[in-house]
């Protein structure tokens, strides 16, 4: 399942990306509305339902994903913050001179 939501992810995310700048590029409402904007066959509201689909899908996804590899991301986030505070201990002591 691992493998699954990571794929599902990056596959929802990258939709996501290019909905998003299809919309981006749009002419503002109104204006898509009256003069029949179309991009690829799909008017502005049916690309903001594709969007907002893929957006779902995306937070699930990553939740998942979340899920599932939450004791991977706990153990990487422990071993970066020894690399990082080696010695608290030691900073944490007074120095006497």
């Amino acid at each position: 399942w691992r493998a699954f939501f990571s794929l599902y992810v990056l596959i929802s995310f990258v939709l996501m990306a290019v909905t998003g700048l299809v919309l981006f590029a749009t002419p503002p409402g109104r204006v898509a509305n009256w003069s029949e904007w179309r991009f690829a066959g799909l008017t502005k509201e049916q690309w903001q339902a594709i969007h907002t689909t893929f957006t779902l899908f995306f937070l699930v996804a990553a939740s998942f994903h979340l899920y599932y590899n939450w004791n991977i991301l706990l153990s990487y986030l422990r071993n970066r913050m020894r690399q990082v505070m080696p010695r608290k201990r030691e900073m944490a002591q007074r120095r006497r001179c």
